[in-house]
């Protein structure tokens, strides 16, 4: 490589950014694979504990959104090009199946004002806004029971947070009173990419059903120049399953023939039938996931956690959720849209192929500044969001 040839190479890569490479915020050399950690679910334990960042903690992982994340997300950006991870909200998008009408906008006639024009939509129909296309789960979305016999007040979620105290004081309109979306701080962190279908399934999408495991987890970060210590403390990690391909076939189902068509939520599995079926994360995951500090976990599929997932805990059958959500504070970002930035990912990965080691680890396109802000709708289980990928 020519002087002149790498000398355009430092000026694209910017000061910021040789900064970080002589303050040691990356660590040169190369990935290999790396077994995963042993897991034994007989062993785990899925009640909720006391959140480390204190009794009244409402905003669980969210709290490692500090001034230090930010900087480090600003260190990751050398080429300034930003994709939106979020579907269109449109009639006809996937919607989570039975739980309410189709999405649609009813427009209210345009009114003149003197020599101006204005125009506005409301929401024809009720439907649960919080857990519409794209979207995050706040932590009161999942709670785990003592006993299958016991009731709404005695669920535990997060910090230990009963069913009984998120309903207190709550009367006719209210929300939740407690660990609502709003209390999710701002992320603008280090968004880490796990492209799992490009590189740890052949390049395809992985199939409805199909659990992305620890193995492949740690195969994909290899094959991106990573390892397990590159996911640090707040970072946010999304994995690409490949399943956001069929976000245009709408949610799936009988039609009005009586012929099932499968679709983003709903699909047949063998030995099972139609049923709501997606691949995603295990508990395997997300307790290695939550064991390096996440702040949220997020997927190109509709629910982050496997469906139907077979290895589960007794009486936890969404255990990834309880796990993440009521046992861990770590927010699920679910639905996203990650098939560009993965593209772009892919061909910036290839561009900086024939750079030495600590440059090609310096600039690593599957570590990137992330940014997520959820609706602060207060008391909701969540909101809708856009989170934005900047390189």
């Amino acid at each position: 490589m020519g002087d002149t040839t790498l000398k355009k190479i430092i000026q694209t890569i910017g000061a910021a950014a040789l900064v970080a490479a002589a303050s040691g915020l990356t660590v040169p050399g190369f990935a290999v694979a790396q077994s995963p950690p042993p897991f034994d679910i007989t062993t785990y334990d899925p009640a909720p504990g006391p959140s480390p960042w204190g009794p009244g903690d409402t905003s669980g992982a969210s709290n490692t959104q500090t001034p230090a994340k930010v900087y480090e997300a600003l260190l990751r950006i050398s080429t300034g090009r930003s994709f939106r991870l979020a579907h269109d909200v449109e009639l006809g998008m996937p919607m989570f199946p039975g739980a309410s009408p189709p999405f649609a906008l009813e427009v209210l006639p345009p009114m003149q004002l003197m020599q101006q024009m204005t125009i506005a939509e409301q929401l024809a129909y009720a439907f649960p806004v919080s857990q519409l296309g794209t979207q995050v789960d706040a932590l009161n979305h999942f709670g785990h029971l003592p006993d299958a016999g016991a009731s709404f007040d005695e669920a535990v979620f997060y910090n230990q947070v009963t069913g009984a105290e998120l309903l207190a004081g709550v009367g006719p309109g209210d929300a939740y009173a407690r660990l609502g979306v709003e209390q999710l701080k701002p992320y603008f962190t280090r968004g880490i990419l796990l492209d799992v279908a490009r590189h740890a399934n052949g390049g395809h999408a992985l199939a409805a059903g199909q659990e992305v495991t620890a193995t492949m987890l740690m195969h994909t970060l290899a094959a991106q120049g990573l390892n397990l210590g590159d996911i640090r403390t707040g970072d946010v990690v999304v994995i690409r399953t490949g399943h956001g391909e069929k976000w245009h076939l709408g949610t799936g189902g009988v039609d009005a023939d009586g012929v099932f068509h499968p679709g983003y939520y709903l699909d047949v599995v063998p030995g099972i039938g139609p049923t709501f079926a997606a691949p995603g994360i295990g508990l395997e995951v997300a307790v290695l996931l939550t064991g390096r500090g996440v702040a949220a976990v997020g997927a190109d599929a509709p629910f982050v956690e496997v469906q139907p997932n077979f290895v589960i805990p007794d009486g936890v059958p969404f255990p990834v959720h309880n796990h993440l959500l009521a046992k861990s504070g770590v927010p699920l970002i679910e639905s996203m849209a990650l098939d560009e930035a993965a593209d772009f990912a892919a061909d910036r990965a290839a561009q900086i192929a024939p750079l030495p080691p600590t440059l090609r680890r310096l600039l690593n396109p599957y570590v990137f500044a992330f940014s997520m802000d959820p609706i602060p709708m207060v008391g909701a289980s969540g909101s809708t969001v856009a989170p934005k990928a900047i390189f």
